[in-house]
């Protein structure tokens, strides 16, 4: 009678003699005369109970479909984890014992929850001791799998702030070597009173918790059998509603001729007229914005014999090429302030407003983790030589400074030497 107009409203009639209640979808109009006044309206009442309840069912047996799914795949998760525990307790798992670096370990895992990580904007880095021995005999597969099960823990109950995975050496012999491993977050924490049964199998720190976050909770138990199969131990320190950090040591064997490789690698890159062994003791300038793939490529490089020089953005990157020439820099595309297609036009630049007989070319890499069509071409007309997608295979990146060794080479053996005369 207010002249308003309404469509499809539902209502659910109750009383004693509608047992299971009555759904109407109602409508209704002013009904107004050639004057334009309003004199009554119309209503119209649809019997919607039949749809009503088949609604009801469709959405319940899509709740009961879902529940489901989630059940099979907890449960096959479960099963998984009880089937890897009860060997590991039976001693039917025999760690394996092959030449590793740890430094990879921790950059595979790191790069592995960087997504996930940066889903939920938090931070996570890397703390690599330098003096970290490598190679080193161990199980690098098993001790990724406990690092990833403290790092996927730190990720599920953190919902600010950072993650930090470290790794030192904190002892030594002539055939072994002990690491010490921590992962710490700014996450939910463990209340003390439950910190004495988190290690132990199919524990939650309580219920809702195993409800909000999910988990068998057996993660930590294989952890913990693991870290005992290592000769380590594991612990933790935590605090509720600041974060916590697990610890744990690993015992790893030594190469028996570890000491005899590195002399020998040391006599063939000091071995004169070679353009590789040249360029195997060149520098490389890396311009990268994010961590995580800064510390991925510098220990890339250092496992091909190279030595790497990390900046941020593309201002950085001209900062350090005027201080220094360097024979390669690898150039991410996409950074803050000056990116890399930015940087590279400017290299050039430069490049040619410098006298004829002092130009030199700087060899640019870029990296991009756009694999689209038109990719590469866009990356030659900024001015880049070369171009390899992210992420970053090492071999991907071994064979491209094959490519590139007599230029690479060339420049080597121009950088100073200690005594200050060239290399």
């Amino acid at each position: 009678m207010r002249g308003e107009s309404f469509d499809n409203q539902r209502l659910l009639l109750g009383g004693a003699n509608l047992k299971d209640g009555l759904w109407l979808e109602v409508s209704g109009r002013p009904v107004i005369d050639e004057d334009g006044a309003r004199y009554g309206g119309l209503i119209v009442h649809r019997d919607v109970s039949a749809r009503q309840r088949a609604e009801e069912e469709m959405a319940r047996a899509h709740r009961m479909a879902l529940e489901a799914a989630r059940l099979r795949s907890e449960f096959l998760s479960n099963v998984s984890h009880e089937i890897d525990f009860s060997h590991l307790s039976d001693g039917q798992l025999v760690l394996e014992e092959a030449e590793f670096d740890p430094r990879d370990s921790m950059e595979r895992v790191a790069a592995r929850f960087a997504g996930p990580a940066q889903k939920k904007r938090l931070k996570l880095t890397l703390d690599l001791d330098e003096t970290l021995p490598a190679p080193l005999l161990g199980d690098a597969r098993r001790l990724e799998q406990i690092l990833s099960n403290l790092v996927s823990n730190a990720v599920k109950f953190s919902e600010r702030g950072e993650i930090v995975m470290r790794a030192r050496q904190s002892a030594e012999s002539a055939s072994a070597a002990v690491l010490q491993f921590e992962v710490s977050d700014t996450g939910i924490g463990i209340a003390a009173v439950d910190q004495s049964r988190i290690f132990q199998p199919f524990s939650q720190v309580d219920g809702s918790a195993g409800r909000k976050y999910g988990g068998s909770g057996l993660g930590l138990a294989i952890s913990t059998e693991l870290v005992r199969q290592m000769d380590g131990q594991i612990s933790l320190e935590s605090e509720l509603n600041r974060g916590s950090t697990f610890c744990f040591t690993a015992h790893m064997g030594k190469p028996v001729r570890q000491a005899q490789r590195l002399d020998n690698a040391a006599e063939d890159i000091a071995a004169p007229g070679n353009h590789e062994d040249k360029a195997a003791a060149a520098t490389i300038l890396v311009a990268e914005d994010n961590p995580v793939n800064q510390k991925l490529t510098q220990m890339q490089l250092r496992i091909l014999g190279f030595a790497a020089d990390l900046v941020s953005d593309g201002c950085e990157a001209l900062d350090a090429l005027a201080r220094r020439r360097y024979p390669i820099v690898l150039m991410d595309c996409q950074m803050p302030g000056m990116d890399g297609y930015e940087a590279t036009a400017e290299i050039r630049r430069r490049e040619a407003a410098s006298p004829q007989h002092t130009r030199q070319h700087t060899i640019v890499i870029a990296m991009t983790a756009h694999a689209l069509s038109g990719a590469r071409e866009k990356c030659h007309a900024a001015g880049m030589d070369d171009y390899i997608s992210k992420p970053v295979d090492i071999d991907d990146l071994d064979a491209l400074l094959k490519r590139w060794a007599p230029e690479i080479g060339a420049v080597a053996g121009e950088q100073p030497s200690r005594d200050g005369s060239p290399s």
